[in-house]
């Protein structure tokens, strides 16, 4: 088989993730003035992920091209793979983060012992 058949075909759930992540950001939108908090951490939250999968399948082609003539060329394009392999590790651990705080975001107050969390008139607060 031809090696951009199979590079799309290795793509092709990727695509559909995104096809997804483009869905919720759309929603967030749309929901933005019922639930304000959540739509303000879902979107950079999916823009992240989207980033991240985007960033990997720019690395992926990237690697698929080198070529190396000696050791020296091998190491620095191994120093560059890790280099953006932190920045997409980085960006994958926002956007999950930033989701994660947008489900229980808009959730009304919570109260565990004296601390109250949530969307009370005062905020956040120890009494």
């Amino acid at each position: 088989m031809d090696e951009r058949v199979q590079f799309l075909l290795a793509v092709a759930p990727t695509v559909l993730l995104l096809a997804v992540m483009v869905a919720g950001v759309v929603l967030a939108i749309v929901h933005r003035r019922q639930q304000p908090w959540t739509a303000r951490l879902v979107i950079p939250g999916l823009v992240a992920l989207a980033a991240n999968i985007i960033g990997s399948i720019a690395v992926r082609s990237y690697t698929q091209r080198l070529s190396f003539d000696r050791y020296q060329d091998a190491s620095v394009a191994a120093q560059h793979l890790a280099s953006l392999h932190s920045v997409l590790y980085a960006l994958n651990f926002i956007g999950i983060v930033l989701i994660t705080a947008a489900v229980f975001a808009d959730r009304g107050v919570i109260r565990v012992g004296r601390l109250t969390i949530g969307s009370s008139d005062r905020g956040s607060r120890l009494r």
